[in-house]
């Protein structure tokens, strides 16, 4: 309760000395469910005098005034007025406080003396200022950042601590009650999970809660914040086993008829399984991206560069539509590749045995071949062709066997010069060749029939010219 006296100023004095003096008791109670107060206003005077004691009471009408919170009481009060303090009016009032609960009224009051009387126009009269209690109204709350499904604490700053506190909340098109009853000084929440589904394109959000302040049943106030609510990195994509996938790409290239990874030849392409890929609350795959090597591709078809070792890694992502990753890595082992290659390479004039004779009537080749096979999937071929010096070769060869001699020719001419080859070829189309000049048989010095043409070490081929072997 609040109470206080607000002292009333004297006007004047009688010929003997005398004046009056006038004061204002007040006093108020609050009501926490009205946000009211009530009170009542007494105005009291008495008699001083500056020269002697006041023995005799002064009796008459007096004219009293009491203005309380701008509502006005006056009355002629018929009194007998001494030195001790005699109430003349007293007021009762209510006042409703401010939304903080705070109030303060104005009081002003005044006496008049009576008419034939010593103290006729003198007065007592004052005014002052009734500050009431203030009225617990509204808690107010506080808090930090929230994380989906994390617990946070909401502290209760309790206006009084016999209030009970609702606590709710919206975010987005969702909304909730946090707790109810509560005369704690604090409360733990974790926003639920479902409340991602309102920002499935944004790592945070934005909501609101509000904090209801009750007496008893009587709501008296009411308190809204902004809140933060943030979706942790947990929330990043969970992905299965064989979520992406990578298949050997030879198309357009020479390995296009190989079914399968070959070094220096093949690309890989990276396709992904949607069923496999577990987004979280209300999050949608946005994208794909693949790195290998220095090579990054962010759309379909997924392809790396040509894969020139033999093995690879590829680091596969998925980004949801929040911006969170989930990454995996591939890891490819490729079929090893060179081109062919020949050894052990013969090549020349022959008896019909293969014997070397520079007089023989046969061409003998032989030459062993190395290839990669691409676990059974490439495969080389052996040929051996032969011309005349001034001709060309046969589009078709003579099939030969690696490691293993063959006549390529049995009429080779020891007049004539041949050219000879042996070519490996494999299913990429690469080869390895080896190219030797078959000579005529050797002769000191030959004169060509016609005597146009001649030759040292060798049979002479054409007419004008000179041809020396050694």
């Amino acid at each position: 309760m609040a109470s206080g006296i607000i002292n009333l100023n004297n006007s004047g004095q009688t010929s003997n000395g005398g004046y009056l003096m006038g004061k204002v008791e007040w006093s108020a109670s609050p009501n926490t469910e009205t946000n009211k107060s009530g009170g009542v206003v007494r105005l009291y005077v008495k008699k001083a005098s500056t020269t002697g004691t006041i023995t005799d009471p002064t009796t008459g009408t007096w004219e009293c005034s009491l203005t309380v919170n701008g509502e006005n009481l006056s009355q002629k009060v018929y009194a007998g007025i001494t030195a001790d303090w005699v109430l003349l009016l007293e007021k009762s009032f209510t006042a409703s406080h401010n939304s903080d609960g705070t109030k303060s009224i104005s009081i002003a009051a005044s006496v008049y003396g009576p008419s034939e009387t010593a103290y006729s126009g003198l007065q007592t009269a004052g005014s002052g200022t009734a500050v009431l209690d203030t009225i617990p109204r509204a808690s107010t709350a506080s808090f930090s950042a929230f994380t989906l499904g994390q617990k946070g604490t909401i502290f209760i700053n309790r206006a009084s601590a016999s209030f009970k506190h609702t606590l709710t909340y919206t975010f987005g098109k969702a909304s909730g009650t946090i707790a109810s009853g509560v005369t704690a000084a604090s409360v733990s929440w974790p926003p639920p999970t479902s409340l991602g589904s309102q920002i499935p394109n944004a790592k945070s959000g934005t909501g609101t809660i509000t904090l209801d302040t009750y007496s008893g049943s009587t709501k008296i106030g009411s308190k809204t914040y902004n809140f933060t609510l943030n979706v942790p990195s947990s929330a990043a994509p969970d992905v299965e086993p064989l979520w992406a996938r990578a298949t050997y790409y030879n198309t357009g290239t020479a390995a296009a008829s190989i079914a399968a990874f070959v070094q220096g030849y093949s690309r890989a392409q990276v396709t992904f399984d949607a069923s496999k890929i577990t987004t979280k609350y209300g999050a949608t795959v946005k994208s794909y991206k693949i790195v290998c090597g220095n090579v990054t591709a962010k759309a379909s078809p997924y392809l790396t560069g040509v894969l020139t070792g033999t093995s690879a890694k590829i680091t596969c992502t998925v980004t949801d539509s929040r911006g969170y990753t989930a990454s995996g890595t591939i890891n490819l082992t490729l079929n090893a590749y060179k081109k062919p290659a020949l050894s052990g390479v013969s090549l020349y004039r022959a008896n019909p045995d293969g014997t070397p004779n520079r007089a023989g009537l046969c061409i003998y080749a032989k030459a062993t071949m190395t290839y990669s096979s691409i676990g059974g999937k490439n495969s080389c071929s052996l040929t051996g062709f032969y011309r005349l010096q001034s001709g060309s070769y046969p589009s078709t060869g003579i099939s030969m066997t690696s490691g293993t001699g063959k006549i390529l020719m049995t009429a080779a001419a020891v007049t004539t010069t041949y050219v000879a080859k042996i070519v490996a070829r494999d299913s990429l189309g690469n080869t390895a060749a080896y190219e030797v000049t078959i000579p005529t048989d050797s002769v000191a010095l030959h004169l060509r029939e016609g005597g146009k043409g001649a030759a040292f070490g060798k049979y002479a081929e054409a007419d004008n010219l000179l041809d020396v072997a050694w």
